[in-house]
């Protein structure tokens, strides 16, 4: 019980004595997982810097000398799935339901998380300042990508922002080399979202093309960003495919669907088991981990009891467009040609700098892919002028 570890705690620190641990971890990622186990492994991939909040040991069964090889066989054939990795080998996982996604998609993805580069808060025109423990997280240095940012893809899951509620998330992912490049969750209201973190988030990152999750709040954000902002993703009709803008006779945003989310968490789950796409995000690997199969036909899922499901929601949002992007019209991996030079480039900083925005929005160009017949992206591309 939480309450009892914390108040052993409290005496503890009054004799500078020191608390002993021992569990086989059968309730899922309980309180002791968060406490300690938690940030002692954060700890361990950010290299060890610091002094150790807390000191973990774990063996599994097959580390212990007294218990025969056909002892454990027996046991193999009782405990299966959650069960056998938590009393097996000692794993956190969660027990309340069935993990919908597979244990190697899970292994993969803990595997590629990496520690943000930067962490902070952003200004309305996308300037980071940087900040620990901030909501805000990047791997990578958006500048490269300021004048082709439309070839990144962009999921945005929002909530209503209530206390205890759900959170909002967006996850920006680089299509060609599969990598998580940004992340933000935090717990605001539509407005705030969409004013204060995603606008910010879009211009820092050179306007990507995003995809928009259509529910209750969704549609608020939808409403705030405006149907004229640059590179909303759109649904074709009846091709089921994705372009940036909102060209006639199509949808921005996917709606929240049985089909929608198998289909996103299929892309999604593809890439990670084929090493196209890479989780950078230790916050996306802990939700993985914790999304289960909600019913006995395995037809729904969602969030374990606690656990959160926000940014596993943006990140397969954005797998969809980059499966888009990625496929031919039968669905296998195509290789894209390099985009053309583009007309004229201004750095980051040079625009930034500027005080002549609106002359400056007329000349600055940018590429975009163009659509083919079917309503894919194709290669090739053409220069339109950069909305801001």
């Amino acid at each position: 019980d939480k309450r009892i570890g914390d108040e052993i705690k409290a005496r503890l620190i009054d004799t500078a004595g020191h608390l002993l641990v021992t569990m086989t971890p059968l309730k899922g990622q309980s309180w002791e997982y968060h406490a300690y186990y938690k940030p002692y492994k954060a700890w361990m991939r950010a290299g060890s810097e610091g002094n150790a909040p807390c000191s973990v040991h774990h063996w599994s069964i097959y580390d212990n000398p007294y218990i025969p090889e056909e002892g454990i066989t027996d046991i193999e054939k009782d405990w299966q799935g959650a069960l056998a990795r938590a009393r097996l080998h000692g794993d956190f996982v969660p027990l309340s339901g069935k993990q919908a996604l597979s244990l190697s998609v899970l292994e993969k993805s803990r595997a590629s998380v990496l520690p943000p580069l930067r962490t902070g808060l952003l200004t309305e025109d996308g300037e980071l300042v940087e900040s620990e423990g901030a909501a805000y997280w990047e791997w990578k240095d958006p500048a490269p990508y300021y004048h082709s940012g439309d070839r990144l893809c962009c999921g945005v899951d929002s909530a209503e922002g209530l206390a205890g509620g759900n959170e909002s998330a967006l996850s920006i992912w680089d299509p060609d080399t599969g990598e998580q490049l940004c992340e933000w969750r935090g717990l605001l209201d539509t407005t705030e979202f969409a004013d204060g973190v995603l606008k910010p988030v879009l211009r820092r990152w050179g306007l990507p093309t995003t995809n928009i999750e259509l529910k209750g709040p969704g549609y608020a954000v939808m409403a705030v960003m405006g149907s004229d902002w640059p590179n909303l993703a759109a649904k074709l009709k009846p091709e089921d495919s994705y372009e940036a803008g909102s060209p006639t006779g199509t949808s921005l945003g996917t709606k929240t669907t049985r089909q929608s989310k198998h289909a996103g968490l299929a892309a999604m789950s593809k890439g990670i088991r084929n090493g196209r796409l890479l989780v950078r995000s230790e916050r996306l690997a802990d939700e993985m981990e914790t999304f289960v199969f909600t019913s006995e036909d395995g037809e729904k899922f969602g969030a374990a009891q606690g656990a959160l499901d926000d940014a596993l929601s943006a990140a397969w949002l954005a797998a969809l467009l980059m499966e888009d992007i990625l496929s031919d019209d039968n669905g296998h991996e195509a290789r894209r040609a390099p985009p053309p030079p583009l007309p004229k480039v201004y750095d980051f900083a040079a625009y930034r700098e500027s005080k002549e925005r609106d002359d400056l929005e007329k000349r600055v160009r940018r590429v975009v892919r163009r659509k083919g017949g079917n309503g894919t992206f194709k290669g090739g591309a053409w220069a339109v002028p950069m909305r801001i």
